[in-house]
């Protein structure tokens, strides 16, 4: 029965009401409705390209303050060390080798 229609036969009424059976079923969709969508794609694109580069940027901050961190610690440890030896001579002005 319905398979027989040609959409000539239609109505308009029934042209409506396909159509608005379309947009509620979101086959059909408003242009205003898809440009907004495509602008809010474009503002989460950036600001993930924005969080990666920041991202990048705080990695090798953190690559560089680890090696600080590493020097520091090296010094400090024979600072210590030489500390240690001189303790341990009895002679506070004796001169440490490493």
């Amino acid at each position: 029965m319905i398979r027989d229609l040609t959409l000539a036969d239609l109505s308009s009424s029934g042209l409506l009401a396909i159509t608005v059976i379309l947009i509620l079923t979101g086959f059909l969709v408003p242009r205003r409705a898809l440009k907004d969508k495509e602008a809010e794609a474009d503002r989460w694109r950036k600001a993930y390209e924005s969080e990666r580069t920041a991202r990048g940027i705080a990695d090798a901050q953190i690559d560089e303050l680890l090696e600080v961190g590493r020097t520091t610690r090296d010094f400090i440890a024979g600072v210590h060390s030489a500390a240690e030896r001189r303790r341990q001579t009895g002679d506070p002005n004796a001169s440490v080798e490493t």
